[in-house]
């Protein structure tokens, strides 16, 4: 714990001197100084009272970590109903041109071939080539203060575009609680080439497209031997609060005493909200 340290931290950005801070404690600025630097702590009261002038919680104050909300939903993609919009605009196509081969009952085969097919095609482009894994439409989950709900499914190149219309018909979750986790491991595979060699046309670089996101998860493995894993690609997206959140995460779960492994140590560049895939290519 860096209490001194997160205590700069939240005054500076707050636009406070420690002078003021000071008269506002009815204490000297010397004290504050002191917390600052690491040389003595702030009584419980003090720790009370900042919270409340920093306007942060004392969870922030001590760890320097964002307080969870709960229950919390991680991964959940934001204007999901546009994105569905979008997704399923082909079908609206679709339809429209089945629609037509029923008035040209001579062609009608011909049609209803024209519609599948645009289906298929445009609704694979969507979901391969486009930025943004819509397979998050399904792998989204809860934490709890008793457990984590975890969506039940396994991921392959063609449960990809089955998922977000799962997610619609039958979406399937299961209760983990703490005591029955073993232990965590955070998860990520590296491709044969970096992503960020290829470019292509104007410049679209391949890492773009969603299909070329390395994988990252939060493994499961739980004291009866099942292993279940919780989609973080939610992380790769900048100045969102999957990023943001994320390592007050991990440390709740620690606080838990649930173990977490790192075999590709990406947790420090968790704490520091940077990319966790930039190192898998050096």
């Amino acid at each position: 714990m860096h209490i001194g340290k997160n205590i700069a931290i939240y005054r500076k950005k707050n636009h406070l001197t420690q002078e003021e801070l000071a008269k506002k404690l009815s204490i000297t600025r010397q004290s504050v100084s002191k917390w600052e630097n690491e040389e003595t702590l702030p009584s419980i009261d003090n720790l009370v009272t900042l919270s409340g002038l920093l306007d942060i919680s004392l969870d922030e104050l001590i760890t320097g970590e964002a307080y969870l909300h709960f229950p919390l939903e991680y991964g959940v993609i934001q204007h999901r109903k546009l994105l569905y919009l979008f997704l399923l605009s082909p079908t609206f196509i679709a339809i429209l041109i089945a629609l037509n081969a029923f008035t040209n009952f001579s062609e009608n085969y011909f049609y209803l071939a024209i519609a599948l097919l645009m289906q298929i095609l445009l609704y694979s482009v969507f979901v391969y080539l486009f930025p943004l894994r819509k397979s998050r439409l399904y792998t989204h989950w809860t934490l709890t203060k008793k457990g984590i709900d975890v969506p039940i499914y396994k991921m392959n190149f063609w449960t990809e575009l089955w998922l977000p219309i799962k997610e619609l018909i039958n979406r399937q979750t299961k209760f983990i609680s703490f005591d029955e986790i073993e232990y965590l491991s955070l998860e990520t595979n590296a491709f044969r080439i970096d992503p960020n060699v290829g470019v292509g046309f104007n410049g679209y670089f391949v890492r773009n497209i969603s299909i070329m996101n390395e994988a990252f998860e939060l493994a499961i493995m739980t004291k009866q031997g099942d292993t279940y894993k919780l989609d973080l690609t939610g992380y790769y997206f900048t100045d969102t609060k999957d990023r943001q959140l994320l390592y007050s995460i991990l440390l709740f779960l620690k606080r838990k005493q649930i173990p977490i492994h790192d075999p590709h140590h990406v947790l420090p560049l968790i704490k520091e909200r940077k990319s966790v895939v930039d190192t898998l290519y050096v």
